[in-house]
């Protein structure tokens, strides 16, 4: 018997598909712009942008598989 929570889930995978993109996007720009923009830039910077552009990846996967295709079915 399937259970019924209530969610959305297109509107749970679009957002974190989008919140994903959005962080992966941030972190190409800090490591690649940032640089340029601001001369000099401490070391954490290049750790910050590698994290959250791994972190948007992680969230996108997420998003897709759990959110799209895995919950959906089980329902």
């Amino acid at each position: 018997m399937g259970h019924d929570w209530g969610l959305d889930y297109v509107r749970w995978a679009k957002g974190l598909f989008l919140f994903g993109f959005g962080l992966i996007a941030l972190g190409v720009m800090l490591a690649g712009i940032g640089p340029l923009v601001f001369e000099t830039l401490p070391e954490w910077t290049d750790t910050l942008a590698v994290d959250m552009i791994a972190a948007g990846i992680g969230i996108d996967f997420v998003a897709v598989f759990g959110f799209g295709i895995a919950l959906p079915l089980t329902e």
